[in-house]
Formats: structure tokens, C-alpha cells, sequence
């Protein structure tokens, strides 16, 4: 009975995965119709540039919400939903505790500017380079501009990476893709679970 219960859990996440992919790949393209340019041609703020408000990121984030059911938001700094939530236990796939996002040592959604939608999912924004949260080498390596946190279900359990809380990326050619989908190593039950959508989308299902 409690491995029937996980597979149908399993199958829930996988669903709802799927469909914030498919929202968040839509509405890019609606942003990317609002703005009149391309996403691979979009114009991020970036860590020398002066603007303590980080207005170009801050234009993006602004037109994701005009096509998103936004419940609620917590946009006014990096750290907003991470101090609102600080009670939350977030855990890694294999288990352990307090995992990071792409900063190293921050806690989860320390880098995003977060969206809470009426279906209870959440939605991070990143944005790699910016003036208030720094530049985030782990994306700028990987020549990532924006990134997207996505917690399936909200602040409801289990909330695991891997589980109900998973990555995704705009890359360099406009479109959104699972966070390191070239390697997905680390989604085993022993892994941290950051590849774990890219495995999910390309098996169909979650089987780990």
C-alpha cells in the first residue's frame, strides 16, 4: 500500500510538472511578443550597471506576471519569500537538509523573485547577473541569462528537489529547457535532484 500510494503521488508531481512547463515555455513566448524581441535577445540588468533596481530584469519579471494567475508575489527583494517561508524543511533527492540554490550557501529561493499562482504552484525568477543578488557564476558558466525555480505544489510537502521542486532555464536560443538536461546524473535517490525535470521530461515519468 505505501509504494501505491508514492507511484500515485509520483504520477501527481509528474503531471503538474509538465503542465508549469508547458506554461512557463507559453508564456515566454507571450513575453517575447510583449517586448517585441526575441528571448535570446532580451536585455538583462547586469552587476556594474548602477541600477540598484535592476530595471531590465524587473521589466521581465513584470511581464511574466501580466500573463501568469498571480496570487501572490514576493518581488521586492532576492531574500522576500525565502525570510516569509524560513520554517519550510527543503531537502535535497537523497534526503538532506537545506539545500542551496545557485548561489552557494543561499538558501533555495534566495536568488528568485517568486510568483505564487492560483493552481498553488510557485514560481522563482532568476536572473543570473543583476545588481541586488550578484552574479550567479553558476548559471553565467553555463551561459544562462534566467532561470526558473518551480515547486509544483507550493509550500505543501514534500518539499524535495527532484520531488515537487524542480529547475528550468531560458538558453541562449529563446528557449526553456530543464536545468542540465545534457546531464542528469545527480537525479538518483543518492543526488541532490537539480537534473531531475530533464530526466522526468525525457523518460516520461518518475522512476527513481
Amino acid at each position: 500500500m505505501p509504494s501505491l500510494i508514492t507511484n500515485i503521488q509520483n504520477k501527481g508531481y509528474v503531471e503538474k510538472l509538465k503542465k508549469t512547463y508547458s506554461l512557463i515555455s507559453q508564456t515566454t513566448q507571450l513575453v517575447s511578443e510583449d517586448l517585441g524581441v526575441e528571448p535570446k535577445f532580451w536585455a538583462y540588468s547586469v552587476h556594474t550597471d548602477g541600477d540598484e533596481n535592476d530595471t531590465l530584469n524587473r521589466n521581465i519579471l513584470y511581464a511574466y506576471k501580466k500573463h501568469l494567475n498571480v496570487v501572490n508575489e514576493f518581488t521586492t527583494s532576492y531574500n522576500e519569500y525565502q525570510d516569509v517561508n524560513r520554517s519550510i524543511p527543503y531537502r535535497y533527492l537523497n534526503g538532506d537538509a537545506n539545500p542551496s540554490a545557485f548561489y552557494t550557501g543561499s538558501a533555495l529561493f534566495h536568488t528568485a523573485y517568486v510568483y505564487e499562482l492560483a493552481d498553488g504552484s510557485t514560481i522563482g525568477l532568476v536572473f543570473s547577473n543583476n545588481k541586488r543578488g550578484g552574479v550567479l557564476w553558476t548559471l553565467i558558466e553555463k551561459k544562462i541569462n534566467q532561470a526558473f525555480i518551480v515547486d509544483v505544489n507550493g509550500i505543501a510537502k514534500p518539499n524535495q528537489i527532484g520531488r515537487d521542486i524542480f529547475w528550468f532555464v531560458l538558453n541562449q536560443s529563446g528557449q526553456v529547457v530543464p536545468y542540465n538536461i545534457d546531464d542528469i546524473s545527480d537525479c538518483t535517490k543518492d543526488g541532490t535532484g537539480y537534473s531531475c525535470a530533464a530526466r522526468i521530461i525525457q523518460e516520461g515519468q518518475m522512476n527513481y
